[in-house]
């Protein structure tokens, strides 16, 4: 997918980018970038748009689970404090106690979001990392042996005698 993100980002810069334009003007591929780039917009935005209707889908019923049973076990603590088997003082410490995991349980899901999400980072690093990139042959450090030295002291600055 990283791929696809720097192929766009490419093709938006042969299309945005004034010192791109003139070139792609010049040699007519306007509407061969702008094909391209519209295709690969579209593949794209259309998974990302699945994955932000499954997410949103999910993250509305799980939430509304989790907002019902809260305040399904606060009427619950609230129901035996009105039949007498819970005193005023013992409510207030059960609401709190449940205020106070409810709050844990969720900076747990939240660590683990996150931990997720740096896995997601890291993989994402590692594919790029092992992409095989062509080695170049190695260009030669110094000039043959029987090739003589064309900057010589007196070849770049003469001397005045």
């Amino acid at each position: 997918r990283t791929a696809e993100y720097r192929w766009q980002v490419y093709y938006e810069t042969l299309i945005s980018k004034i010192e791109n334009v003139k070139e792609t003007k010049l040699l007519g591929l306007a509407p061969l970038v702008i094909a391209r780039y519209k295709a690969l917009f579209s593949v794209i935005y259309n998974s990302d748009k699945w994955l932000t209707i499954t997410r949103n889908f999910w993250n509305f019923w799980f939430g509304t689970l989790s907002t019902g049973t809260v305040y399904f076990a606060y009427f619950l603590i609230v129901m035996e404090t009105i039949n007498g088997t819970l005193s005023l003082g013992q409510m207030t410490m059960l609401l709190a106690a449940f205020r106070q995991g409810q709050a844990s349980f969720s900076s747990l899901l939240n660590s683990i979001s996150t931990v997720f999400e740096d896995y997601l980072h890291v993989t994402n690093l590692f594919q790029f990392l092992d992409q095989y990139v062509p080695t170049q042959e190695k260009l030669p450090t110094s000039a043959p042996g029987d090739v003589e030295d064309p900057c010589q002291d007196s070849q770049v600055y003469p001397h005045p005698t």
